[in-house]
């Protein structure tokens, strides 16, 4: 089981910024604040929560027994 994450740097402009309107138009919600989701509600009131890589190698094998009992 591997952690996904996404980050972005602040006032920086990407070069395949339209990547996160494509995102929006196939019914993905864009990272960007820049960009509506589909739905604009979605990112309304969403509490972002990072873990650090520290506490995710802390916390991994907790995880990892409740995946594996839930799916295997």
């Amino acid at each position: 089981m591997r952690p996904t994450q996404c980050g972005k740097a602040a006032d920086r402009v990407h070069p395949f910024g339209k990547g996160q309107k494509i995102l929006r138009d196939s019914d993905h919600v864009p990272s960007s604040d820049l960009v509506d989701a589909p739905d604009p509600q979605v990112k309304h009131g969403f509490a972002v929560n990072f873990l650090s890589p520290v506490r995710l190698a802390q916390e991994q094998d907790g995880w990892k027994k409740i995946v594996d009992e839930l799916f295997h």
